[in-house]
């Protein structure tokens, strides 16, 4: 008895586990989280790109107009790559705070990309961005949604590949 109710536990974990490029699943609804709750339609305000290996920094807005800044540390020799950082865009990271690696705060953030990813552009014209990217020739728009396309399936295969120790950003 003791072993079939370990193994119906192990099988919640498991299954409930993970993110996905179009939504995170998080049941931990209990937990605080410091990501503030943004109401849709949600909009990607500033994209940085740094050139420091790959890094992102965002501020995203909501309806109301409430923002939130954060970044992804792309940093190539990094201790903390792949790492989002709440409430900094840059990666001095002086006000930033450390989220847990594919945790509910960074799916949270995640699910907000994804939201305004797909309320402005559908699965073909993604396709198309991504597989033939002229980034000077881009519009703005374009520009965000190529690097969020690129975040969001980067960290997919990143999350599925971590047990592994690869490093995806290369």
């Amino acid at each position: 008895m003791k072993i079939f109710l370990i193994l119906i536990l192990l099988s919640t974990v498991i299954f409930n586990s993970g993110c996905c490029l179009n939504k995170c699943r998080d049941n931990s609804e209990n937990i605080i989280s410091r990501v503030p709750k943004l109401d849709e339609p949600i909009n990607v305000k500033t994209l940085y790109v740094w050139r420091d290996g790959g890094s992102l920094g965002f501020v995203v807005n909501d309806s109301t107009g409430k923002n939130i800044s954060f970044m992804v540390d792309g940093r190539i020799k990094s201790t903390t790559i792949g790492y989002v950082f709440l409430n900094t865009t840059h990666t001095s990271r002086a006000k930033g705070i450390m989220l847990p690696l594919f945790g509910k705060e960074e799916c949270q953030l995640m699910n907000y990309l994804s939201s305004w990813l797909y309320s402005n552009y559908d699965e073909k014209t993604l396709d198309a961005l991504f597989k033939s990217p002229d980034l000077k020739k881009m519009s703005k728009k374009d520009f965000k949604a190529f690097h969020i396309t690129r975040l969001l399936k980067y960290r997919q295969k990143w999350k599925l590949t971590i047990n592994k120790k690869e490093n995806i950003y290369k």
